[in-house]
């Protein structure tokens, strides 16, 4: 059994952020249109684990991109 506080509130700073890189020739003929390739991430400032209160992620993009609703699981 796990040992869980009840009724306790965390406050835990987090960054949001995308890194985007330019597409080279090659990875441009493979991908079609598209010109970047993005990283999105979620950390804390300290770069501590934070598998402890994050089980998942989801970024809600444009609706003009495919599939603009997408989620990874920390795990």
């Amino acid at each position: 059994m796990e040992n869980r506080m009840q009724n306790v509130k965390l406050i835990k700073p987090l960054v949001v952020g995308t890194y985007a890189f330019l597409l080279s020739p090659q990875e441009k003929k493979k991908y079609g249109n598209m010109t970047h390739k993005w990283t999105c991430l979620v950390r804390c400032p300290e770069s501590t684990d934070i598998s402890l209160i994050v089980s998942k992620v989801v970024f809600e993009l444009d609706p003009s991109f495919m599939y603009p609703k997408r989620g990874k699981n920390i795990f």
